[in-house]
């Protein structure tokens, strides 16, 4: 799949996966259904991190924009 990235925005890799987690985590912070799921804020990176490196990266499309985007997509 050919996807033209903006400027700054790269495919994530293997050593990434940390990151993304972190960045997801925060970007989910203030879901109420996440919230309700994970009970606090601070096991959502963790958990999307692992999510990150043993589901997105190996299985799907992963893009990380330094340390504030990042985008993962199962196929």
């Amino acid at each position: 799949m050919d996807i033209r990235l903006p400027d700054g925005m790269r495919p994530a890799t293997a050593r990434d996966w940390k990151q993304l987690g972190s960045i997801t985590g925060e970007a989910f912070a203030q879901d109420p259904v996440n919230l309700w799921i994970f009970g606090n804020t601070q096991t959502m990176p963790p958990v999307f991190g692992e999510l990150a490196r043993s589901v997105y990266l190996p299985r799907g499309l992963c893009h990380i924009h330094g340390d504030t985007g990042a985008a993962m997509w199962a196929h």
